[in-house]
């Protein structure tokens, strides 16, 4: 036997090195969410949830009831046999943001707000008005005070760790037009029971005139009247106002003050007949004070045949109401000189007229 020979060997080592092992996840801001593990490719892998282990693939997905436990998987690489552990990993789900905003109706010239309903709390809260951030607005609540028709958003955050949910949600608003209501600023009746005009003794308040209102609710004097009805028929002077609501759901209101003015009247006999059933030739009056009150009779060539300060004068067809001075038959003309008793400041005022003296 020889002595030993030295023997060269040559072989190939091939080491594969998976490469490291990690857990990400998608978008936090929902209510489902899967979990990741890198890396991808021919492997099988076991997951764990704060050290319970449960079977997966490469993605499983977790709710909202997860949100905060800790995961971590182990990926065997199918050709190998070697395992590759993933460091832990808390998952964070957040679930959706939402945000619902009240519709308001507004209406002309009444401040109004907004107000946004978030699914929970945010961190924030910006309005905008047609695009335009609205200065100071970062509340739950809008407070609007400029009738701003328009476009409202609410946009609202909330931030947990590295991760920012966003939701937002918008409203248009139009605001309604208050319907002025039709009532004169002032009505004049004349209730005197010696006012021989029905149709003056009384008005008819109506406000609306065009059917714009809806509901009606008078009052005399700040006082409800109980009365509900779209006209009010008004017999009494005083202030009287009606609230309403419009067609567009708005509220308003409506006044007037009924005032008592009774016009002066005069009539009396066109004809009388001295010695007859009609001898005596007078006037009624209405609403005319008992002073100054001067009545002049002229005959036909101008000259005054009667005068009487007396509002109940009675002139008999005699010359200056001598019963031995009878006049003859014909036309006479009058003038009365009076006040008003309601409105005494307009002064003296002149009423003319005429009546037949027959024989």
């Amino acid at each position: 036997i020889g002595g030993e020979c030295p023997v060269d060997t040559t072989f190939t080592l091939s080491i594969n090195i998976d490469p490291p092992a990690a857990v990400t996840q998608e978008d936090a801001c929902a209510d489902n969410v899967n979990l990741i593990a890198t890396p991808p490719g021919n492997y099988s892998y076991v997951w764990f949830r704060n050290g319970a282990q449960f079977n997966g693939s490469q993605q499983v997905q977790i709710g909202i009831a997860d949100n905060g436990a800790t995961y971590r998987f182990d990926a065997r690489n199918r050709d190998t046999g070697c395992i590759i552990a993933s460091p832990n990993f808390t998952a964070t789900v957040l679930g959706t943001l939402s945000v619902t905003v009240s519709n308001a109706q507004p209406c002309e010239g009444v401040d109004f707000q907004l107000t946004a309903t978030p699914n929970r709390t945010p961190d924030t809260y910006a309005w905008t008005l047609d695009g335009t951030v609205i200065s100071g607005a970062t509340t739950q609540v809008l407070q609007v005070t400029n009738d701003a028709d328009g476009l409202y958003r609410v946009t609202i955050t909330h931030t947990s760790g590295s991760y920012t949910c966003t939701a937002n949600a918008e409203v248009q608003i139009n605001v309604a037009d208050v319907v002025p209501g039709s009532l004169l600023d002032q009505y004049i009746i004349c209730p005197d029971p010696a006012n021989a005009d029905p149709a003056s003794r009384e008005v008819l308040l109506n406000p609306d005139p065009r059917d714009a209102y809806i509901a009606y609710n008078w009052f005399k004097d700040g006082v409800p009247l109980g009365v509900t009805t779209k006209t009010l028929l008004a017999t009494e002077i005083g202030e009287y106002s009606v609230n309403v609501i419009n067609r567009n759901s708005c509220p308003g209101s409506d006044r007037t003050d009924v005032i008592e003015e009774c016009d002066p009247k005069i009539s009396g006999p066109n004809a009388f007949r001295p010695g007859g059933l009609n001898k005596e030739f007078y006037l009624f009056t209405f609403f005319i004070a008992d002073s100054p009150f001067d009545i002049f009779i002229y005959n036909r060539w101008g000259e005054m045949v009667f005068h009487s300060s007396d509002i109940n004068f009675r002139w008999n067809g005699g010359y200056k109401n001598q019963a031995g001075q009878e006049l003859p038959p014909g036309t006479y003309s009058y003038i009365v000189k009076y006040k008003s008793s309601y409105r005494p400041d307009k002064g003296v005022q002149e009423f003319r007229g005429g009546v037949v003296l027959l024989k």
